[in-house]
């Protein structure tokens, strides 16, 4: 059990998300709109909330104000906002506060926040939620009860619990699946059974296995379906952060989607972690810490590399940031 809780943490802070055709909608709500971050933050040390802030104004709320007790940390993380604007699925530990990541469970709310609801309610670590075009919410789900390394496998669930089902059964040992915008792909990190890195791959779900398209991790699909932004630390440009950790500071890359044409966006001895992209395609999210003194700070990157913007700028810890709305408060 200690090996696996190990495998787990290791995914998570290093390499840390019926599936059709193309079916994407025409109109995304998440393109629309003022400009809104919605990220997970720790404030004071202890614990993770949802956080959405208008980007222009500053002004920020926490939706979920999950109270910490004396002995155990409540998180709430991983927020993603659904196609039609309307809700945010997000995992918490609110209900196995002395499990810590094993406890993370899938949940759903409205997008102010009210009507929380649980969707799972089982011993495995279910992580990485994530919307489909049509509107249900596609995670990924690890076993956690067995000695040797699980293989993880991704479930559907609709936002009201119902509907649950297994659509890929096991996928060996991957990490930051990223559902692509068509429903019908995914990118993800591999390991061995060692925990050794196995490189970044790229898999139909009506595929038997994976291509492997390069090294990386945290992989997040554009769009257009046609790019993916991943981390590295091939460059060995910085330390790995905090106890226990082990390699280099990872950085920011941008591929195509079958691994050409590969180019690193960030050049620094910062730890950049937590991708993700605009609505329109143009920047690229990420959190930036730069010694085990600072906190993560959300930054934008123009995916041509040409411009880069600190997005947010406070004591508190602010990873896995998404963006809604216009972005021409972007700009360098």
């Amino acid at each position: 059990m200690k090996r696996v809780a190990r495998y787990l943490l290791l995914g998570w802070f290093l390499l840390a998300a019926g599936c059709g055709g193309d079916d994407r909608p025409k109109e995304d709500a998440r393109a629309t709109g003022p400009a809104t971050l919605l990220f997970a933050a720790s404030e004071g040390g202890r614990g993770w909330d949802i956080y959405v802030e208008n980007v222009v104004t500053g002004t920020r709320t926490n939706l979920t104000n999950t109270p910490s007790t004396a002995t155990s940390e409540l998180d709430d993380r991983s927020p993603t906002l659904s196609p039609d604007g309307s809700m945010i699925t997000y995992t918490s530990t609110a209900d196995n506060p002395s499990d810590g990541l094993v406890g993370e469970e899938i949940f759903v709310m409205r997008r102010d926040g009210s009507k929380q609801r649980r969707l799972t309610d089982d011993d495995d670590v279910d992580v990485q939620p994530q919307w489909t075009p049509k509107g249900r919410i596609f995670f990924t789900n690890c076993p956690s009860s067995q000695e040797a390394v699980p293989g993880c496998g991704l479930d559907l669930i609709l936002p009201d619990g119902s509907g649950r089902q297994t659509i890929v059964g096991n996928i060996g040992l991957a990490f930051g699946v990223s559902l692509s915008p068509g429903g019908d792909r995914i990118a993800y990190a591999g390991l061995d059974e060692t925990l050794q890195p196995l490189g970044l791959f790229v898999r139909r779900l009506d595929s038997a296995e994976g291509e492997r398209i390069g090294e990386g991790g945290s992989p997040q699909w554009s769009p257009d379906g046609d790019r993916i932004a991943f981390l590295s630390e091939r460059d060995e440009n910085g330390r790995c952060l905090f106890r226990e950790c082990v390699g280099h500071a990872p950085e920011l890359y941008l591929a195509d989607a079958d691994g050409s044409s590969e180019r690193r966006l960030t050049e620094t001895s910062a730890v950049e972690s937590f991708a993700g992209w605009t609505p329109d395609g143009e920047w690229i999210l990420f959190s930036r810490i730069r010694d085990e003194e600072d906190d993560y700070d959300v930054y934008a990157v123009r995916a041509d590399g040409s411009c880069e913007v600190q997005v947010t700028d406070t004591e508190a810890w602010e990873w896995s940031a998404t963006w809604s709305g216009s972005t021409e408060s972007l700009d360098c």
